[in-house]
């Protein structure tokens, strides 16, 4: 699930930039208590209402000015002046060009609200109006009223990593300019240089494929079976096959177990599993944990013995793990884009949303990789939370199976200039000498990606690019940021696709027809900064192959931009401040 960005180069709260006030801390997640028969409580958290602290109470009096600014904003008069000063200055900003002083203060109205608890209250007529205007696809009053509160917590998490709170004071932030330029440093440093079409190709050159395992940070292994699982049947099916012939373990990890028919039969597998001595050890994203409709599975099967760690950093509190595999008996794991729910499998009522996602189905060497990972942040958060639970083992690696050369790639939250997915998928697109697919749910250009697709175009390799509609997005604030890096592609020579009817979820690169990436890393900026990512990569020609005719496939399904100006981009106010703001959390 994404969060919102900009679709501009140019970084967004610049780390220049100072606000005339000190704001508040991020939103704290209390460390999580012991568990008590076999189960985990999830912590408390705040509402983006009840952010004022301390360090904002002790500028409060000091400073009789803010006191009163402060006090202002928390009466209804204050907020709709607050918002009709936000929406004047969003849109000084609208018309394409650096409005510095806007920019200036926006961010000090934006920081004192959300300092105050007052960002949702003047965040939502905003939200209303461009709701009002179409520049948001339709939604109920629920959903407006999750996605205001989750835009109140991107703009407190964007200011925590800005060093712009009293708790993140003294943080340094790394502009999206030195962190595009440090991964194209890596990327280049090379001695097989891009080429176009009729030069022999740079995956069967040993020593583009060594550079490429450097960025990585993990070796191909050899003799592996990688099979495609396109959509949730496909995928589910094995993965209940999976389940009911395990005999030693099963280790789950998920961004989202839902409490739907889906997450439902899947928990009661995987606690017949545990009844028949199976090892059963799952990890979730503890922020989606706490959300109403993720929790009665999970506390199922802890209450029936099953240990499940709700994956989160007390040191980085808007760190989360989006990674999306499951290893059983340390022989065969199933990776990809699919979290556990109807949405996905496609099972539940005929009338839920059957959404577009790709997983590889992994046998041989490689899985050893699956099983290490698990087992190293299965450990490494029992340590941090502090945890009784039994460590994890990881079970050798197996004998080879197939002949293809495949590795699990992770990613660590970052950002750095060592991210293994994303470096190693830029690599990718610099070695294609015909063509590249990408199909993905989130396409956000960072100031890299604009670069090695462009330079890929300009040396005539065919690039394709399938991503969501404004109507097909399952977030529709990002509709904005996401149509307009497709639009500048198109403008560059890609060819631009856009999904039709349900959501496209799926993450996958093709080149070549040799090389693929399929995993859960997104090509938006929060992948790179808030996200533990995993990505299946091989160098397997049947593999891409089939990858490539489900694109096929897939943009027959969707609609063509046959030019730039076909693909609209919606302005409003709160886009605006979506474009501003949050580049880093799409």
């Amino acid at each position: 699930m994404p969060r919102i960005a900009r679709p501009h180069s140019q970084a967004p709260i610049a780390a220049s930039t100072t606000p005339a006030v000190s704001t508040s801390p991020r939103t704290r997640r209390a460390a999580p208590a012991k568990p008590a028969d076999c189960m985990a409580q999830p912590a408390p958290v705040q509402t983006p209402v009840a952010r004022a602290d301390a360090g904002m109470r002790q500028a409060m009096a000091s400073d009789p000015r803010l006191a009163a600014a402060m006090a202002a904003l928390s009466t209804p008069a204050g907020q709709k002046v607050a918002t009709a000063k936000l929406e004047k200055l969003m849109a000084d900003m609208s018309q394409g060009k650096r409005n510095p002083k806007a920019e200036r203060q926006a961010i000090e109205l934006v920081a004192q609200l959300n300092a105050s608890g007052q960002l949702v209250p003047v965040l939502t007529p905003l939200a209303e109006a461009a709701w009002a205007k179409g520049a948001l696809p339709p939604a109920t009053d629920a959903e407006k009223k999750v996605m205001v509160e989750q835009l109140a917590n991107m703009i407190d998490a964007q200011l925590g990593a800005r060093g712009m709170t009293p708790t993140t004071q003294g943080v340094q932030y790394i502009s999206w300019e030195d962190l595009s330029r440090a991964h194209l440093d890596a990327v280049r440093a090379t001695a097989v240089p891009p080429a176009g079409p009729g030069s022999p190709s740079a995956f069967d050159n040993p020593v583009f494929v060594a550079e490429l395992e450097k960025l990585m940070g993990k070796r191909f292994a050899d003799n592996c079976e990688t099979r495609l699982l396109i959509n949730g049947p496909a995928s589910f099916a094995e993965r209940d096959r999976m389940i009911d012939n395990a005999t030693t373990s099963i280790h789950l990890m998920t961004w989202a177990f839902y409490d739907d028919d889906t997450g439902w039969g899947m928990a009661k597998k995987l606690v017949a599993a545990k009844a028949r001595g199976v090892d059963v050890k799952i990890i979730v994203d503890a922020e989606v944990a706490r959300e109403p409709v993720h929790q009665e599975t999970l506390k199922f099967m802890e209450q029936n013995g099953i240990n499940v760690v709700r994956y989160s950093d007390p040191t980085k509190p808007h760190d989360g793990h989006h990674r999306k595999v499951m290893v059983v008996d340390g022989v065969e794991a199933v990776a990809g884009g699919m979290n556990i729910g109807n949405v996905y499998s496609h099972r539940g009522p005929e009338t839920d949303p059957k959404w577009r996602d790709t997983d590889v189905l992994m046998r041989g060497t490689a899985v050893g990789q699956a099983s290490a990972l698990f087992a190293e942040l299965w450990n490494e958060q029992l340590a941090k939370q502090q945890l009784d639970y039994d460590r994890c083992v990881a079970p050798p690696a197996p004998a080879g199976v197939g002949a293809g050369r495949a590795a699990l790639v992770d990613d660590r939250p970052g950002p750095d200039d060592k991210d293994p997915s994303f470096l190693a998928m830029l690599k990718s697109i610099e070695g294609a000498t015909t063509q590249v697919d990408i199909e993905n749910a989130y396409v956000i250009l960072t100031p890299a990606l604009r670069d090695v697709l462009k330079a890929a175009i300009a040396r005539g390799v065919k690039v394709r690019v399938l991503s969501n509609s404004a109507e097909s997005v399952d977030v529709p604030i990002i509709s904005a940021p996401i149509l307009a890096s497709l639009k500048e592609l198109r403008e560059a020579g890609a060819e631009v696709y856009l999904k039709k009817g349900a959501t496209l979820h799926s993450k996958f690169l093709q080149v070549d027809s040799k090389f693929v990436a399929v995993g859960s890393y997104n090509f938006h900026p929060q992948s790179e900064r808030y996200k533990g990512e995993t990505t299946v990569m091989a160098i397997d020609a049947e593999l891409a192959t089939k990858l490539r005719e489900a694109f096929e496939q897939d943009i027959q399904a969707a609609t063509p931009a046959v030019t730039a100006d076909e693909i609209k981009v919606p302005e409003s106010a709160l886009t605006s401040i979506v474009s501003m703001l949050f580049f880093d959390h799409l």
